[in-house]
């Protein structure tokens, strides 16, 4: 069985979900969406791109600008 390599978007780095390093809400799915506002769904495209979640909360400006820690996670 071959092993699944995530790699983080914004630094490179390998994201091992199974490491006890990573933070809590790691690994984090980036998803960007070209041409939002488009009524045309055919002028949309979409990309997921994977990071860890410090990374991308040091890529965003802002104080407070993401703030997921702070939610409750549903368990299910």
């Amino acid at each position: 069985m071959s092993r699944v390599v995530l790699q983080c978007s914004i630094c490179g780095n390998e994201i091992d979900p199974h490491s006890a390093k990573l933070h809590k809400l790691d690994p984090c799915g980036l998803y960007i969406i070209t041409n939002i506002l488009e009524d045309d769904d055919d002028k949309r495209l979409e990309q997921a791109f994977y990071c860890h979640y410090q990374c991308i909360k040091g890529a965003l400006s802002g104080p407070g600008s993401l703030n997921l820690e702070d939610q409750d996670l549903e368990e299910g």
